[in-house]
């Protein structure tokens, strides 16, 4: 569940950084949630393939 809702998140933010990144011209509060957006998004998403890089070396570890 944690996962699921951990994606969630992070699927949103990428949703809103893609939103405000086809603006024409940012508000500067638009600017502070689109750096945050982007932040979440790239933590979230390298956060996400490091667990399943590890799972993949567990993965192949126990079938040496």
């Amino acid at each position: 569940m944690i996962f699921l809702t951990t994606n969630g998140y992070i699927l949103l933010s990428g949703s809103t950084c893609l939103w405000l990144a086809n603006k024409a011209t940012l508000t500067p509060e638009q600017t502070r949630i689109f750096d945050t957006c982007n932040a979440t998004w790239n933590k979230g998403t390298e956060a996400i393939f490091r667990l399943l890089d590890s799972k993949l070396l567990e993965l192949f570890k126990t079938k040496e």
